[in-house]
């Protein structure tokens, strides 16, 4: 691991940098990955910061953004993950933003992150009255944090704070109640 992680002084290193965009990338798919496998808790200890995520879903449900712990979050994700036969979260084009370093200045080592991407969501649903298929496209933003504590030689960035932006939607929406 970058010493700089230990000292916010020293310069961020060209290799910190690369590895903290591999790293928020395998973050966001994470979120993906284990939400349509449905391994909450996985997405509990390896994507949501675990004192407190924020999940915006407002321009889609109308509903107000909430923020909880990570462990009820992904509590709430399980029990909503239940309605469905099958899911499936396509992220496509994850733009990850951090500061780059430079050769004549210091840059510090970023305990903060921001990130954007497109999905396309397909949820399926067996007992649904109907066409069985909801699905929409979306660009998602994130603010993610370089959480402590985490394991030497593990990712330790997790999403703080996520938003859906809908471009589309099509099929059946009883699929989505």
């Amino acid at each position: 691991m970058d010493p700089s992680l230990d000292d916010p002084l020293i310069a961020y290193s060209l290799s910190q940098y690369l590895l903290d965009r591999i790293n928020i990338h395998d973050t966001i798919t994470r979120l993906s990955a284990y939400s349509d496998c449905r391994n909450f808790e996985r997405l509990e200890n390896e994507v949501f910061a675990s004192s407190a995520v924020t999940i915006d879903h407002s321009l889609i449900t109308n509903e107000e953004p909430h923020g909880r712990p990570a462990k009820e979050e992904a509590e709430s994700w399980a029990k909503y993950f239940e309605r469905f036969t099958a899911a499936q979260h396509i992220m496509t084009c994850i733009l990850v933003n951090l500061p780059q370093p430079t050769p004549t200045w210091n840059t510090a080592t970023p305990s903060k992150a921001t990130a954007s991407a497109n999905a396309l969501v397909t949820f399926r649903r067996d007992r649904a009255r109907g066409e069985t298929i909801a699905q929409h496209g979306s660009y998602y933003t994130f603010e993610l944090i370089r959480q402590t504590g985490a394991d030497p030689g593990s990712n330790p960035w997790r999403i703080s704070h996520m938003k859906a932006h809908p471009f589309w939607f099509r099929g059946n929406t009883e699929v989505m109640s």
